[in-house]
């Protein structure tokens, strides 16, 4: 019995859905007329849809959208920064292209100028000599030691007595103390003690230089 009911109902389905749709008139276009056109106004403070308005988010989306970071654009004139840093780029503080150092150049010092030397010539006499002839007093002639003389007035020059010259005679060159004076004339310009006379060889000229 109920086997019977449900392939009934299945029949009356099929009948159903096989009714041609062409039975159904279909409804005539109407024309709508400018009365039901409404402008819409958006709230002040909400931002056109899609749009961030001062950073804030559009509730209405129910995304939260993200700030794009605006990179300054180049003109036309003045073609592309290409030195620009890149955002998030670590800038070099170092300038590219250093002043240079400059050294200053101290001038050499100047070499001192040559001392000045002054030669006289003439002839040489001697005296002290020990066991003989008087010596000048402080200075006895000890053999060995140090050369003395006494100077003539070609010799008195500047702070002459203490002074050590160059005395060279017959090829050899001795240095002799000026420890007194002589009342010398002409020619005979130095009296030497009789070592350093001997030691010149017994010279009959000489030459004094300082």
């Amino acid at each position: 019995m109920v086997a019977r009911r449900a392939a009934a109902l299945a029949v009356s389905l099929v009948l159903v859905a096989a009714v041609p749709l062409a039975a159904i008139p279909a409804s005539q276009p109407r024309e709508v007329p400018d009365s039901a056109f409404v402008p819409v106004r958006l709230p002040a403070d909400r931002a056109p849809m899609g749009e961030v308005a001062e950073g804030r988010p559009d509730p209405s989306l129910g995304v939260v959208p993200q700030a794009v970071p605006t990179v300054p654009r180049a003109t036309e004139d003045q073609g592309p920064d290409l030195d620009a840093p890149r955002p998030g780029a670590n800038v070099d503080r170092q300038p590219r292209d250093p002043a240079p150092t400059v050294v200053p150049v101290v001038p050499a010092a100047a070499p001192p100028p040559p001392p000045t030397t002054r030669a006289v010539s003439g002839t040489p006499t001697w005296y002290c000599k020990a066991g003989r002839s008087r010596c000048t007093k402080g200075y006895p002639d000890v053999a060995g030691q140090q050369f003395y003389a006494a100077a003539g007035p070609s010799l008195r020059v500047g702070s002459w007595r203490g002074r050590t010259v160059s005395v060279t005679a017959n090829g050899i060159t001795i240095k002799v103390k000026l420890i007194d004076w002589c009342a010398c004339g002409g020619d005979h310009f130095l009296d030497l003690y009789w070592d350093a006379f001997d030691a010149l060889g017994r010279p009959a000229k000489a030459t004094v230089s300082w």
